[in-house]
């Protein structure tokens, strides 16, 4: 695994995370300030690591030219393509997130919901 490289803090939309693929439905219902904490940005993520070969990589952070990975989503390879999954968050506590909305606190359910699907073949990477 890569190490964890922070972003630049300033300007402040460099901690904004930002949704790059959600082909597994974890961001969709969430809203776009689903990384904010009482209205602060910067909480969910403060930089990323770079996923491995064939990861999704599911969220971006830091400036719009230069993105890093919040959030990535591998399968663990093996002989017979049945590796377990490793889901990747390069911040803070997910259970708080998003803090406001019909969808309050869902993102760590979102992520199981994919976990398992991808474990039963619904979905695919």
């Amino acid at each position: 695994m890569a190490p964890f490289r922070a972003v630049p803090p300033r300007p402040f939309t460099n901690i904004k995370v930002r949704v790059r693929d959600d082909r597994l439905q974890i961001f969709s219902d969430l809203g776009d300030g689903f990384d904010g904490w009482r209205g602060v940005f910067g909480q969910y993520a403060r930089g990323g690591s770079d996923p491995p070969p064939g990861a999704i990589w599911l969220t971006d952070v830091g400036p719009e030219a230069d993105p890093k990975p919040a959030d990535w989503i591998w399968q663990y390879p093996t002989l017979n393509g049945c590796g377990g999954y490793v889901f990747m968050h390069n911040g803070d506590n997910m259970t708080r997130y998003p803090d406001q909305g019909p969808r309050k606190e869902a993102l760590v359910a979102n992520i199981a919901v994919a976990l398992r699907k991808l474990s039963i073949g619904e979905l695919l990477l």
